[in-house]
């Protein structure tokens, strides 16, 4: 849920920082999602990274 409309950095990686997936987001105001496929990725621990000019977040993925 953003209040505002901003644009971010999505960045998904694997444990070694190869990065499997990148791409610019641009939110809306209100609810916004994002699907990733992981179909075909390896098993393992993976890392999901949001960046922009308000901070950075990063979340651990478990792919089974």
């Amino acid at each position: 849920n953003s209040p505002l409309n901003k644009n971010y950095d999505l960045v998904f990686y694997n444990v070694t920082g190869q990065v499997i997936f990148k791409e610019d987001i641009a939110l809306q105001k209100g609810v916004n999602s994002k699907l990733i496929n992981v179909t075909g990725i390896d098993k393992g621990i993976y890392f999901l990274s949001i960046s922009g000019d308000d901070g950075s977040i990063t979340k651990n993925i478990l792919i089974q």
